[in-house]
């Protein structure tokens, strides 16, 4: 399985940003591997930029973004692509940035609940 999946849906109407979600994804590249990616995506028109890392959009307006980053090895080969040669290919999600109206309860979830970070 994976973690990050898109289901086009053709009829649908673009989503609304605001409180309560997921505001950017940030994929994981090998370090070396955001040249590859931009070019990649400019060659199908995407604009992507930023300092250290490539921000764009997709055609849904969904924020996403490539950081390099070393990741462990892993357990499996990583499964080829016809199109990504596997020194560039994504490893996993980075990070994902939230929006939220009230840190406070988003905060003690994190913390409390799933065990990230620490209380001072």
């Amino acid at each position: 399985g994976t973690l990050l999946t898109f289901f086009p849906h053709g009829r649908v109407s673009r989503g609304k940003r605001g409180s309560g979600e997921v505001t950017r994804t940030l994929l994981a590249v090998p370090p070396g591997s955001l040249r590859y990616w931009h070019n990649r995506l400019a060659g199908v028109g995407v604009e992507a930029g930023g300092d250290g890392r490539l921000l764009f959009e997709d055609g849904d307006g969904t924020s996403l973004g490539i950081v390099e980053e070393s990741w462990p090895a892993a357990p499996q080969p990583i499964q080829p692509h016809a199109e990504v040669p596997p020194e560039h290919a994504v490893r996993g999600v980075a990070a994902v940035e939230l929006t939220v109206s009230s840190l406070g309860p988003t905060e003690a979830f994190l913390t409390e609940r799933l065990g990230r970070g620490s209380k001072s």
